[in-house]
């Protein structure tokens, strides 16, 4: 299976190639020949061209004329050049249609057409078993998710899923562009150590300054590297377990209350924001007068303004361009708020 490595031309541009060269090389010889049977026979330009043809393909038609001592050495030279290129061709050509690299290469291909179509949507670097779960989490919560991986068992997983990907090490820019990053909502760095996490947070952030960049780290004391690298949110992986063990222990209920909102199940909430631009129709307002728990069914449970968190905002206090609203909510709910107080205008 085809391993993605920086600086090098994947197998199947290198077949691609070599059909050309042998392509390349079959036109001329095909152009030799013609010219020589011309010069050497004294051929017309038609007969020079036939019996080139007849000779490089080998089919034993009966020759224009007798030929010479001379036209018989050059028609063994074209058919030893002849069925020596002929060979390499079909056999290239036999490659390209069977080879199970190939085959893997075009599957790579077809799923990278899907995701050069999507937009707003969640890039899932490492599909391991945390990679995993959060691509599954996010799916149900209606967000549309890229997985990023350059394990070939991997990929497979992921297909069998049904995500699109990409096949590549997500530290590379290109492969990052490959994932549509430019276009993306947000990056989960899920790489296997905190070494491949952090390069890839360093990329992310140098192609894109604006996409929101979630970390996994393995060790405590790197949190602090992470965000200066330019991750938005970095999550410590033994420190998560470990407070949703002791909030399970403490407090039972808030904690199945949590489950539901995120599990997908047939009542479940749902969280998103909304950065508002000088357009948008709630700017200058306030949530009370723009009714908008009534209008659009959601509620503004946050208001992030000048990197602040305003926690359970005032309904009186007037919304500015560049506030930043957490909306919670049913997936119609916040699409109907977005709708009516985000892109209206």
């Amino acid at each position: 299976m085809p391993q993605a490595r920086s600086g090098s031309v994947d197998p199947l541009v290198r077949l691609r190639r070599r059909i050309a060269l042998a392509s390349g090389l079959l036109l001329v010889l095909t152009a030799v020949g013609t010219l020589g049977y011309h010069l050497i026979e004294g051929m017309t330009w038609v007969d020079a061209l036939y019996m080139t043809v007849i000779t490089l393909s080998t089919v034993g038609f009966e020759e224009v004329k007798p030929l010479s001592p001379a036209g018989e050495l050059f028609t063994v030279f074209l058919i030893l050049a002849g069925v020596g290129t002929a060979g390499y061709l079909i056999s290239r050509i036999g490659q390209l249609l069977l080879e199970e690299e190939v085959f893997s290469l075009l599957r790579y291909r077809r799923k990278e057409r899907e995701v050069r179509k999507m937009k707003d949507h969640f890039i899932i670097c490492g599909y391991g078993r945390t990679g995993r779960m959060v691509a599954q989490r996010l799916r149900k919560l209606g967000a549309r998710v890229v997985v990023v991986d350059q394990d070939p068992d991997a990929l497979l997983v992921a297909d069998e899923d049904g995500f699109p990907f990409v096949h590549g090490d997500a530290t590379e820019e290109e492969v990052l562009e490959r994932a549509g990053i430019h276009s993306a909502r947000g990056v989960a760095a899920l790489l296997e150590s905190d070494a491949q996490n952090l390069y890839l947070v360093l990329t992310a952030r140098g192609l894109d300054p604006a996409v929101k960049i979630y970390a996994k780290v393995v060790e405590e004391k790197a949190k602090k590297k992470f965000l200066q690298a330019g991750a938005n949110w970095v999550i410590p992986l033994y420190e998560t377990s470990a407070h949703r063990i002791a909030m399970e222990m403490f407090s039972p209920s808030f904690v199945e209350i949590l489950d539901v909102v995120s599990s997908g199940q047939e009542v479940f909430l749902r969280v998103d924001e909304f950065k508002l631009s000088p357009e948008s129709p709630i700017v200058g307002h306030t949530l009370a007068s723009a009714n908008v728990r009534q209008r659009a069914g959601a509620m503004v449970i946050g208001v992030v303004r000048e990197g602040q968190l305003l926690f359970n905002p005032d309904p009186h206090m007037p919304l500015q361009a560049g506030d930043t609203l957490w909306v919670m909510g049913s997936p119609e709910h916040i699409e109907r708020f977005r709708t009516l107080f985000v892109e209206a205008g």
